[in-house]
């Protein structure tokens, strides 16, 4: 989503800023293998797997998992 300012001019002739909003969509997929699964039931709650960062669209994005929850509430 792009958003862009363009200056208006209010009947008073003061200036302001108005926003527009426009939506891009993007198509792709990223695949996140965690090799042994199974061995992160050892990992506490809060603790990570933090995917190496990777482009879409211009930004920068990682996936972190927590196998365990992120937090207390969430374990299970």
């Amino acid at each position: 989503m792009a958003t862009s300012h363009a200056p208006v001019t209010g009947g008073d002739g003061a200036g302001s800023t108005a926003a527009m909003t426009t939506t891009e969509t993007f198509a792709g997929f990223y695949v996140l293998r965690i090799d042994n699964f199974a061995g992160t039931k050892d990992l506490g709650v809060g603790e990570k797997i933090v995917s190496s960062t990777f482009r879409v669209a211009g930004h920068s994005w990682r996936i972190e998992c927590y196998p365990c929850g992120d937090v207390e509430d969430s374990t299970g």
